[in-house]
């Protein structure tokens, strides 16, 4: 097995989190503040922007919930890409951003796939959410 290199900052703080509890909030708060990788099933429109129609790549976990895929570096997300039929497209945006429309039935999984990621059960995505105040948006019809 190959081993974790981080490749940027969110990354370092992600393997310190994985390694010592006490880091696991300076991860959360540097997560709030940057950029992540989200997979999708259609290419972005020409502008840059998310198709409406596209669905974002989401799994199935270990414990019976589905989880939004976020990945922390473009290479992560490009790997994923690579392995996966559907997901074939990706686009980097602000976590915080993209908090907001997770769904309280849904949690999420950092980096599925790799050495060094985490899953979030949909109650601790809410958890989340109200610690950083973020509020969800409505649901797309």
């Amino acid at each position: 097995m190959n081993a974790f290199t981080p490749a940027n900052p969110l990354e370092e703080a992600l393997l310190g989190a994985q390694k010592d509890d006490a880091s696991q909030q300076a991860f959360l708060n540097l997560l709030m503040a940057s950029e992540v990788g989200v997979m999708l099933d259609k290419p972005l429109l020409a502008d840059g922007g998310w198709d409406p129609e596209a669905a974002p790549m989401v799994l199935n976990r270990p414990g019976g919930f589905p989880a939004l895929a976020v990945f922390t570096s473009p290479g992560r997300a490009v790997v994923a890409g690579v392995h996966s039929n559907t997901f074939q497209n990706g686009t980097a945006l602000p976590f915080r951003q993209l908090l907001p429309g997770v769904q309280p039935a849904l949690g999420l999984v950092v980096n599925p796939g790799s050495l060094v990621g985490f899953d979030m059960k949909p109650d601790q995505v809410v958890e989340l959410k109200k610690a950083f105040g973020v509020e969800t948006a409505a649901a797309p019809q």
